[in-house]
């Protein structure tokens, strides 16, 4: 099984995020459905583009107020750009 890797990362407005991945597949994430519940999530709202590129390239991450990780793994991400190329067909 190949697991995604995130090769570069870019904040492009909202909670929406350019991604590309060590297999050459590349596109937008928007993750404003994800980040619109819980407490877990608050740092994401708070500074959307205050991630980095952690756990060599397999999640997009924020810290939160006790420094803890909270991310989002890289085969999800790589799982909602496929799906929104599908649906954009």
């Amino acid at each position: 099984m190949n697991l995604a890797r995130i090769v570069s990362a870019e904040h492009v407005g909202g909670f929406r995020y350019r991604l590309r991945f060590a297999d050459g597949a590349e596109g937008v994430a928007d993750l404003d459905p994800e980040v619109g519940h819980g407490a877990a999530l608050a740092p994401v709202r708070a500074a959307p583009g205050a991630f980095s590129v952690s756990g060599h390239g397999r999640a997009l991450a924020w810290l939160d107020a006790e420094g803890e990780e909270v991310d989002f793994c890289a085969d999800m991400l790589r799982d909602l750009i496929a799906h929104r190329q599908q649906a954009a067909e």
